[in-house]
């Protein structure tokens, strides 16, 4: 069909329309109201641009507190890839969202500065939910860190801290 040119009576009617552009499911159902009065009342408002109450703002901040909020989760959150985040907002390296890897903060930790953005932290057991430090390695870039998993190569100066030569009762940091 050409621009600008309108179906048929027939054609609508195949095509499964109402003659004044509705789809067939939803003939006769005009005057029926899918939200409530007051949620009509907010969105209106949100598309006109009137400003909410003190207490609508008041209301939006309490639920916005991470304690109050019933879908806290105490800040740890797991991602898709299987690395625990933890919340911490105040991060230089933090997620557009506030978190952290865990395993980066264990390091930074222990090492007393924010790891560098080339750092690249290795799991030594594979598991990625373990962050304890005996289970971290931490190589001074990528490519270190990929010759070791595929070839199980790694030179003393690519790694920063290696966690097979640490020990629980280490005092000397």
């Amino acid at each position: 069909m050409r621009k600008g040119s309108k179906h048929t009576a027939e054609a609508l009617i195949k095509i499964g329309l109402s003659g004044k552009g509705r789809p067939a499911w939803n003939k006769g159902r005009i005057g029926i109201q899918h939200h409530s009065k007051k949620s009509r009342q907010k969105m209106s408002m949100t598309r006109t641009g009137v400003r909410f109450s003190e207490s609508h703002k008041l209301a939006l901040a309490t639920s916005k507190i991470r304690e109050k909020n019933p879908a806290w989760k105490g800040g740890r959150v797991i991602d898709s890839r299987g690395y625990v985040l933890v919340k911490i907002s105040e991060h230089p390296n933090c997620n557009c969202r506030g978190y952290v890897r865990e395993h980066r903060v264990v390091l930074e930790l222990f090492l007393k500065r924010y790891l560098l953005n080339t750092e690249t932290p290795h799991h030594i057991n594979g598991i990625k939910d373990d962050n304890r430090l005996e289970n971290l390695i931490l190589f001074k870039t990528d490519n270190a860190h990929l010759s070791f998993e595929k070839h199980g190569k790694k030179r003393m100066d690519d790694i920063v801290f290696d966690g097979r030569k640490y020990e629980k009762n280490n005092t000397n940091r």
